[in-house]
């Protein structure tokens, strides 16, 4: 219940709006039950539990509760974290994804210590359990990074579904080529251009309209903000003040491949209705490999944590 309130609270939607059956909140609910079940049936059944082991369930308890507790202080004080980028992620978001990332890592591990404890006894050590925790967490990340691999509309598919309030990502130039494309073929009204400015430079989403003018898109068809930084903070403009405030329903988000699957997670978690296209940008494979890993580890994060 801490990680549901955190995800909760970090980003601002009302429990109404909470999905419960969203991938990563049925992946640490059954996580949850089991460490409980298996802590319950070691101390019933196993009385030949030596009492250091016992010390062991005691400390790991803390080592899961005591970063998520952190993670509380921190939001409801709102304490400042330090600025700045590191592989283009806020560090502020940084450093609490690595708090959530430890106490997860203590329940994966915690819940390998029980199984081994309740079906090996005599085969159980902590090494093994090591073992067990590092694999599984290799296979989410493998999961999510062949997750983001395919999935996506096609151009074509559009006439299928009419017509969109287009909402392209944070934004190269062949994304807004994209949404131009779709915009002047009738199969969009308006386009959502979003995104912020690192200090001295224009906003991408201002650079995003001057180049849409420029193609010849009235000014009056585009949608401006200029005040997010991330993705999710997108998603949110586009859940409280489009679909919110505006009543726009259909929405169309044009991004890379490598991203386009986590923004979509992105939108079922806060419950936006939208549809993906790809933008057609090329990369060659070293740069395509590194955005597919960064984003497959971001998309888990989010299914995660919700960060």
């Amino acid at each position: 219940m801490i990680l549901f309130f955190m995800k909760k609270t970090i980003n601002g939607i009302a429990w109404r709006d909470f999905n419960v059956f969203y991938f990563g909140n049925i992946f640490n609910l059954v996580l949850s039950f089991l460490l409980i079940a298996g802590i319950l049936i070691i101390f019933y059944f196993r009385k030949d539990l030596k009492n250091f082991e016992k010390y062991v369930f005691i400390i790991l308890g803390f080592a899961f509760l005591l970063p998520l507790l952190a993670i509380v202080i921190i939001n409801e004080l709102n304490i400042s974290l330090p600025e700045g980028y590191l592989f283009n992620y806020p560090l502020s978001k940084v450093y609490v994804a690595s708090l959530f990332i430890f106490s997860e890592c203590i329940q994966i591990f915690s819940f390998f210590v029980i199984m081994l404890i309740i079906f090996s006894y005599k085969e159980f050590s902590y090494l093994n359990s090591l073992f067990y925790s590092t694999a599984s967490i290799i296979l989410l990340v493998l999961f999510a990074f062949f997750y983001t691999i395919g999935g996506v509309t096609d151009i074509e598919e559009i006439d299928k579904n009419g017509e969109y309030d287009n909402k392209p990502s944070p934004l190269f130039e062949q994304r807004i080529g994209k949404a131009y494309e779709l915009y002047k073929s009738k199969k969009i009204k308006k386009i959502l251009v979003t995104g912020g400015n690192a200090p001295g430079e224009v906003s991408e989403a201002q650079a995003a309209k001057n180049y849409l003018i420029q193609l010849g898109m009235k000014e009056n068809d585009i949608l401006f903000e200029s005040g997010t930084s991330t993705t999710s903070e997108q998603i949110k403009f586009i859940k409280y003040e489009l679909a919110g405030k505006q009543g726009l329903h259909k929405i169309l988000i044009i991004s890379d491949q490598f991203h386009l699957k986590r923004v979509l997670e992105m939108c079922k978690f806060f419950n936006v209705k939208a549809e993906g296209i790809v933008s057609g940008y090329k990369l060659n494979w070293k740069k395509l490999l590194y955005y597919r890993v960064r984003d497959s580890i971001g998309l888990l994060l989010f299914w995660l944590f919700a960060i």
